[in-house]
């Protein structure tokens, strides 16, 4: 059964949703900060109640996030370029604004 089908996510899916370790998601229900489900064989945590963390952490869905995120990385990988473009003209345009001031 696919993840978005299910009610219930295990700590291992949850880790692969949130980008983190299993272990930070142990912490996490350690710290209170998240709930399981009890009386459940197994760690597995509420689809609705990750879900509402995930609108207080973050009101993006995880698909926006990570096209922002991808986003953002193009952006920086542009700003790189410029900027070497830039150095390399700085040299010649000082030259020239030297020998005609």
């Amino acid at each position: 059964m696919d993840i978005t089908q299910r009610t219930l996510l295990t700590v291992e899916e949850l880790a692969k949703r949130w980008g983190f370790k299993p272990q930070t998601i142990r912490e996490m229900e350690k710290d209170g900060k998240i709930l399981r489900v009890k009386n459940i064989s197994g760690v597995r945590f509420s689809l609705h109640d990750v879900l509402l963390i995930e609108q207080d952490l973050n009101p993006l869905s995880p698909s926006e996030r990570k096209r922002l995120e991808l986003e953002i990385k193009n952006k920086d990988n542009e700003i790189t370029k410029l900027k070497n473009i830039i150095s390399r003209l700085i040299v010649p345009l000082g030259e020239y604004i030297a020998q005609y001031s």
